[in-house]
Parts: C-alpha cells; structure tokens; sequence
C-alpha cells in the first residue's frame, strides 16, 4: 500500500481511502480482478501540498485542473517536470518521487491510485511510459468523469459492486483522456504542417504574425504561444530558418548571386543576409557556396 500525504484537506477536496475494503472483500472478486480503484480524490487550490515516496506498490494517476506544480521522478537521476492545467501524469509502481504545489499558485488535482495488471497495460497503450507528463486540456467532462468516481466511491454504502463501478468509471476516463492526447497530437501535426506550408509559400516576405494567425482564428499572442509550445520555437525563429534553408538550396545554383538571393529572401540588404547566414550556419554564403562546389569535385 503506497502512503499518502498528510496535507489538511480545504474546503472543497476530498480523500477517499479504500484498501481496508479492497483488502477484505474485493482483491480477487472478477469485477475488480484486473483492475482496482484503491483510493481517489480532489484538492483544492492546495497550498502547501507534497508528497516524497522512495517505495510505493501502486499506481498514482493524477490531473491538474488549474494552478501548478513540479513533479520530480527517479532515485539518483532524476527529472523534474512542470505541470499546469490539463495535465496528466502517471507514476507506475516501484519508481521513487516527490511532488509537491507551486508555493505560488498551487494546484488543483484530481488523483487516484489503482492496482492490478490492467493498469500497466493501459498506462503502455496511452504512451506515458515514454513521458510520464503529458497535456489533455483543461474540459469539464474530465472533470466531471473524476468527481463521478470520487461520488461512488464517497458514497453511504462502500461495497464490491461501488468499488467496481469505480474502477470502470476510472478506466473510462483513461481511455477518453487516451482520445484527448490522440486528437491533441494530430492536431498539432496539422498546425505544424500548416505553419511550415505558410512560412514556404512567403519565404520572401517579412514576418506577418497578425496574418497567420489569422489563419488560425486566434490572436497573435495565442498563436506565439501554441507554436512554441508544439515546436520549442518562436514563429521568428522558425520562419528564418526557412528561409536560410531556401537560401543553401539557392545557393547551390551558381547562376544566382549572392544578392539576388538576399533580395528574394526579402533581406534588406547584402550584408544583413550574409551576418545572420553565418550566424545560423557558421559559413558565410561565399563560403557555403564553396564548399558546395569543392563537395562536388570530389563526388
């Protein structure tokens, strides 16, 4: 049984403890035999909440609804990730961490702890064993699906059939979460592509945020913020990145000059082109150019 913490609960959370019944009465019923709901609960704003486990035998399913947190995992090497509204992290058992609110603006989170074969298997499909942080969205049906299962299981009469309820209603939510990241994903691949078709199609002209983001039906700012997001870039830094990568495409045809390139890319003149070229490839074009053409020599 993995300990909890002891953070005061505020007004508004709740903490359901349920291994005395699952102990006693549920561990080897068939509705619960692949997987079990243990514990559940909900925290409010919760200031001052952490939690260090060196050793633990279930897993702890959580999701942030608003606020932050850091969540840090592993013994001697570790990662700490930073977590925000409508993230999902999931800890397997066996591996040590410690987590705790942001002192500044502490989290709200749902969480649970389940046990039995079918949670590994779920937790492999969803794709955390490769991230064990990853963004769904704040939505209110996510929501919803938790309190529903905290309400089961809070209820008068805690029995097998409550307890398999619960289970089910959690191992539901996986899976719409599961829905949520797959959707996000391709959604992110369809803005990626669609920014790097845009920056292609007006690789010589100046940088119009207002213009693309329009493409989107978002503000400027909302559409900064996405990119970086999915890209680790900024819409600047991207878009002149095309930009010199179409400049070593030109520069491979020696019918075209140095400044007629500058020109198409949309520099304001020469020598800016050959200042931020060299910056991004460490060459100046004359020189790119060259070892272009001793390249082909010796091909």
């Amino acid at each position: 049984m993995s300990a909890f913490s002891n953070w005061p609960l505020s007004s508004g959370s709740a903490r359901i403890d349920l291994h005395d019944l699952c102990i006693r009465d549920a561990c080897n019923h068939p509705l619960v035999n692949n997987f079990m709901v243990t514990a559940a609960g909900y925290y409010h704003r919760a200031a001052g909440h952490f939690m260090r486990r060196t050793e633990h035998d279930e897993h702890l399913i959580a999701y942030v609804t608003s606020g932050h947190g850091y969540l840090q995992i592993g013994g001697s090497v570790s990662q700490i990730y930073e977590v925000g509204p409508g993230s999902l992290w999931w800890i397997p058992p066996n591996v040590p961490h410690y987590y705790y609110a942001s002192p500044n603006e502490p989290w709200s989170v749902y969480w649970a702890h389940a046990q039995k074969s079918e949670a590994l298997d779920i937790y492999n499909f969803i794709g955390l064993a490769r991230n064990p942080v990853v963004t769904i969205g704040v939505a209110s049906g996510l929501a919803l699906g938790f309190e529903k299962i905290i309400n089961r299981l809070g209820g008068n009469e805690i029995n097998v059939l409550a307890l398999a309820s619960a289970s089910a209603s959690l191992k539901a939510w996986l899976f719409d979460a599961a829905i949520m990241l797959n959707e996000e994903k391709c959604y992110h691949k369809f803005f990626h592509e669609k920014v790097e078709k845009y920056f292609l199609e007006r690789v010589g002209d100046p940088m119009n945020l207002d213009e693309i983001a329009s493409e989107f039906n978002i503000s400027k700012y909302h559409f900064a913020r996405k990119f970086k997001k999915i890209t680790g870039k900024t819409p600047a830094r991207a878009f002149m990145e095309q930009k010199i990568n179409h400049a070593c495409d030109l520069l491979s045809n020696d019918g075209v000059s140095i400044g007629q390139i500058s020109y198409r890319l949309g520099f304001s003149d020469e020598s800016y082109f050959t200042k931020v070229f060299t910056r991004y490839i460490g060459l100046t074009p004359s020189k790119y150019r060259s070892s272009l053409i001793k390249a082909k020599g010796v091909i």
